[in-house]
């Protein structure tokens, strides 16, 4: 093995800290000839759930959804490959949107109080027009199919309406003080619903928080009926047939006005509450979002948001009543809204509705209403990128044409069961295919331990497969949610050859082997020995042989053959080892794909700082697995499932170190003493600071059966 030589790096820093500059005789000035302005740095895609969602729009015909955020921005998802980002010029909320059907536009209205009509028909999606209140709220907007008019609601309860073709203000307006009846006396609140009667677009619905629903004639320029409500109106919907609507309220309830009876509803019920021993009704959650879907054959459907009782728990839910059939669907996210896909666009015919999209805080979810039970479609977006945090990612180019296709291929194996068979209901939209001559590949580690693979060789980003570490280990206690996940993946490598996967949290390791059949066996475990910082009271002066303690491993932590001498403090073997996890033991079957061959827990002593892992590397030809820590360097066996080497970084420099100890043939569960080693001398250049750290690790090439070049 050929010996490192300080003497000539000594004088590289040397020359630096003077400021000298030298240049070898053979160096020749290669002229630059790339400017700054050769260089461009842009955004190629975009991938993943939109951040903190607000709303929701559907386009019948072009079948595309849009998805507003609370940072302004706007995203066109259409088929796979179909997905274009629009961002306003101001971080302001996006309230409402609404799509131009089938004319490439849609509208939004903003928390500054803007509304902002974008055109997406061009390559860049651009800002055409924009309309700004100055002393009114918008709290509401509507426009019907083919109608040039749109109605926005303010929050001191009147409507405006806009033109949208020269989208300018009208001078129409409905104010709040003519809506109410002559002896009303207080004011009817904000405007939560607009919507025209399916089969007279000049009756316009308007329902006011406090409870109050008005049908006004646009023509007549006056209220043709009032219904009134103690409770907080929340959402109203038509039928289909323009004689009666229903109302939503805070309280939980569904009330059927009938449009020539207005003096008191024609039904009200309570779906899920529930009479307690004294026989009241138990309360309920609000009803937040509302629809009323009528079928040509059959009772119409009722889906709503909401509605639950107190004591049926939190979890969010969105209910389906056909007839006397109720189906509840629990998410398990906050409902933001969500949008009936109906085969007609008209309000006036039969709706016939065929999925449901629903915006979660975190999800977007397809449900198919052609089935029954209800399935969700299995979504073919890679909005479940942030399902759980990305803390880790390894990008792989131009890798093996045989890698995708076997990942795949295992993939295909764990789609749950339940999904929907039908076509995904979200077809539209054009995107050209990827020229790419070559394969890539993305694979991210996440908070809970799970490591996905992507396929991102064209323009879109396809789920590959899914591993979970979490299964290795027995379940984490956690004291405080803000406590960091201990098995949150760190660090990935994937030898491309032989397919092996090396995944690395903070404390511990992890190896997978690729298996094309199932099997069941234990899964070794390794303990790596602890090692202490160097104490500065130890170093004695840069000249002294002594300056380096050295002493034992802990003996009943090891597994595998004694160990070289390491860096630790004075009677550190009287403090008490801790791991992060616990591995299981026993038994298990594996799937096909990745499988566990190693895991390998890195410990610490008691009242120090527990070593974090900062790099690892294997190379599958010779079964070597190495990985650096904050406080050592160690090397594994992985075909033996033993600890060849594990040192301190301060001891990397040391000239006697690279005498390594003589491997046995044990097996991994049994625990072999480690071997004391005496001091050794080392020079001034073999310690410098004990917080060093290893930072990187390759494997590069053995040199001997039992002594490895690093």
């Amino acid at each position: 093995m050929k010996k490192f030589d300080l003497k000539g790096v000594k004088g590289v820093f040397a020359n630096l800290r003077g400021g000298e500059k030298s240049a070898s005789k053979g160096e020749v000035e290669i002229p630059e000839t790339l400017q700054p302005h050769d260089f461009y740095c842009g955004k190629l895609s975009r991938h993943g759930f939109p951040f903190q969602p607000t709303c929701i729009a559907w386009d019948p015909i072009q079948k595309l959804v849009a998805v507003g955020t609370k940072r302004g921005d706007v995203r066109i998802i259409g088929k796979p490959g179909v997905d274009v980002a629009m961002q306003h010029t101001s971080p302001t909320v996006v309230l409402h949107i609404k799509f131009l059907i089938n004319q490439g536009a849609l509208i939004t209205a903003c928390s500054d109080d803007s509304i902002n009509l974008w055109s997406y028909r061009q390559k860049v999606p651009e800002i055409v027009h924009s309309l700004k209140f100055c002393r009114e709220r918008i709290t509401c907007l509507y426009l019907a199919y083919q109608s040039k008019w749109l109605y926005l609601g303010t929050e001191r309860g009147n409507v405006h309406i806009v033109n949208v073709e020269t989208f300018t203000i009208c001078g129409y307006i409905i104010n709040w003080n003519k809506a109410i009846e002559l002896s009303r006396k207080t004011h009817p609140g904000p405007v939560v619903h607009l919507s025209d009667n399916p089969m007279d677009p000049n009756k316009l619905l308007i329902g006011f928080e406090t409870g109050l629903t008005v049908c006004w004639d646009l023509r007549c320029k006056m209220a043709e009926s009032r219904f009134n409500s103690n409770e907080c109106l929340r959402d109203a919907c038509w039928s289909n047939e323009g004689k009666m609507f229903m109302c939503s309220y805070a309280d939980g309830t569904l009330s059927t006005w009938n449009c020539k009876h207005p003096s008191k509803p024609v039904s009200v019920m309570t779906p899920h509450s529930k009479a307690n021993k004294n026989g009241q009704l138990s309360p309920c959650k609000p009803i937040n979002r509302l629809e009323w879907r009528a079928v040509k054959s059959g009772e119409p459907y009722i889906i709503f948001s909401g509605g639950m009782s107190y004591e049926a728990g939190r979890s969010p839910c969105l209910t389906i009543m056909h007839g006397k059939d109720v189906t509840v669907l629990e998410m398990e996210h906050k409902i933001l809204d969500f949008i009936v896909l109906c085969r007609n666009v008209w309000s006036f015919e039969y709706d016939d509705p065929y999925a449901i999209v629903v915006l979660l805080a975190s999800d977007l979810i397809f449900v198919d209403m052609t089935i029954p039970g209800y399935p969700c479609f299995q979504c073919p977006y890679a909005l479940d990128l942030h399902e759980s945090p990305v803390t880790c990612l390894k990008y792989i180019s131009d890798c093996a044409a045989d890698l995708i296709p076997a990942i795949y291929s295992c993939g295909a194996k764990q789609l749950r069961e339940g999904y929907s068979k039908t076509e995904f209901p979200v077809s539209g939209g054009e995107c050209t295919p990827s020229s790419n001559s070559y394969s890539e590949i993305l694979i991210t580690g996440h908070a809970d331990g799970s490591i996905k693979f992507w396929d991102v060789s064209g323009s879109t980003i396809l789920f590959l497969y899914r591993l979970k570490s979490s299964k290795q280990f027995e379940k984490i206690k956690r004291k405080y949610e803000e406590d960091e996940d201990v098995l949150a993946i760190q660090h990935i490598y994937l030898d491309e050859e032989s397919r092996h996967l090396v995944v690395a949290a903070s404390q511990h390791v992890i190896v997978y082997g690729y298996r094309k059949k199932e099997l069941s066996y234990d899964v070794p475990v390794v303990e790596v020995p602890a090692i202490s910082e160097l104490v500065d009271e130890d170093i004695e002066s840069p000249s002294s042989p002594s300056n380096i303690k050295v002493s034992q491993n802990i003996s009943n932590n090891v597994t595998g053959p004694a160990e070289a001498g390491h860096v630790t403090r004075p009677n550190a073997e009287n403090k008490d080892v801790k791991t992060s996890v616990k591995a299981k033991s026993g038994a298990r079957k594996y799937s096909v794909g990745y499988q566990p061959e190693l895991v390998v827990l890195v410990q610490w002593y008691e009242g120090t700082t527990p070593p974090i892992i900062t790099s690892v590397c294997i190379n599958s030809s010779y079964g070597m697995l190495a990985a650096g820590t904050t406080t050592s360097l160690f090397i594994m066996d992985t075909v033996q499932k033993t600890c060849l080497l594990n040192i301190h970084p301060a001891e990397l420099c040391n000239s006697e170190i690279g005498r390594l100890a003589t491997p046995t043939m044990t097996s991994p569960k049994k625990r072999l003493p480690s071997a004391s080693v005496s001091d050794q001398e080392s020079g001034a250049e073999a310690n410098s600071r004990s917080t060093e750290q290893v930072m990187n690790v390759y494997i590069v090439i053995p040199v001997s059966s039992m002594c490895y070049k690093l």
